[in-house]
Formats: structure tokens, C-alpha cells, sequence
């Protein structure tokens, strides 16, 4: 059995996220086969590598110290593969997880973005719509004006001669009025 703290099963990976790598790693370990096997195998790998061993020097090392106990190459492989499916599991869950937080951070504010554009146009619309009925109010008004001004000139010009008029009609009765206290 394992160490179970042994996260650096796989070397010094430059460049590779610390904390997917201890993720993985766990997810690993909680899947640990009973008995010697890939796991087990890795570990000594990773021991032999500080030997300064040729690569297949070091394989042949830790397989034949494991074929001691009974590890075989197909027992050896099988393993492997089923860390390789611990591992799909884990990438399939990672893939869950991130689209949720996909789903979350970047298409619901995508969504977000998408209406308050569209009431943007709305209101831009409704801009232009309301700009135009300014436009047309402020032509019916200057219309409007010039009518006013229109009329009130014609009625001024109505009300002068009405009482042009009327002064003279009654300045007419009054001279007969006055001719008829005089001649009657």
C-alpha cells in the first residue's frame, strides 16, 4: 500500500497547475488497487530515477523487484488502464463542474448582456420615436405661431376698421342729430 500523502507520483511536471495535479493525484490514491501494482510501480520508478539510471535500466529495475511479489506485465498494464479510467471520471466530473461554472459566470452574464443590449435598442428606438414627435411638435408649433400671428393681424386690422367704422357712422349721426336740434 501506498503512501497516501505522496503527491509527487508523477515528478516535478514544470508548468502544470499544482492544484489539478494534486487533485489528480488524490483522486488516485482514493482508487488505489489492492496489492502491488501501477501505483505502486510508479513510486518505485520515481525512487530508481534518483539512481541516475538509463530509462529502460530503471523499468527493468522496479519490474523485477515487483515480479519478485508477483506483479506480472498484464496485471501491470490492466492497472494503469484503470487509473486511466479514475481519471476520466475525474476529468468527466471536472467537465461537469466547469460547465456549471461556465453556465454561471459566463453565459448567464452573456444572457445579461444580450437583454440589456436589446433594451438598449428598445430605448434607442424609442428615442428616435419620441425625437420625431419633437420635431413634428415643434413645426405645429412655429405653424401655429405664424397663425396666431396671422389672425391677431387680421383681427387688430378688423377691430381698426370696425371702429373706423363705427366712429365715422357715429360721427354721422351726430352731425344729423346735430343738423336736426339745428334746422328742426
Amino acid at each position: 500500500m501506498m503512501d497516501k500523502s505522496s503527491t509527487n507520483l508523477f515528478g516535478n511536471l514544470d508548468g502544470l497547475d499544482d492544484k489539478s495535479c494534486k487533485s489528480l493525484t488524490d483522486a488516485l490514491l482514493r482508487n488505489n488497487l489492492k496489492g502491488f501494482d501501477y501505483l505502486e510501480f510508479r513510486a518505485s520508478l520515481r525512487a530508481l530515477a534518483s539512481l541516475k539510471m538509463e530509462s529502460s535500466q530503471v523499468f527493468q529495475s522496479a519490474f523485477a523487484t515487483a515480479s519478485v511479489i508477483g506483479l506480472t506485465k498484464e496485471h501491470l498494464v490492466s492497472s494503469a488502464e484503470h487509473y486511466k479510467s479514475v481519471l476520466q471520471k475525474e476529468k468527466n466530473s471536472f467537465d461537469v463542474a466547469l460547465q456549471n461554472q461556465v453556465n454561471q459566470h459566463v453565459v448567464v452574464k452573456n444572457n445579461e448582456i444580450l437583454a440589456l443590449e436589446q433594451q438598449i435598442s428598445l430605448f434607442k428606438q424609442q428615442m428616435s420615436e419620441l425625437e420625431a414627435k419633437i420635431i413634428k411638435n415643434e413645426a405645429l408649433i412655429k405653424s401655429k405661431n405664424e397663425q396666431i400671428i396671422e389672425s391677431d393681424s387680421k383681427i387688430n386690422a378688423t377691430k381698426q376698421n370696425f371702429e373706423v367704422t363705427l366712429h365715422a357712422i357715429n360721427s354721422e349721426i351726430d352731425r344729423d342729430i346735430d343738423a336736426i336740434n339745428l334746422y328742426l
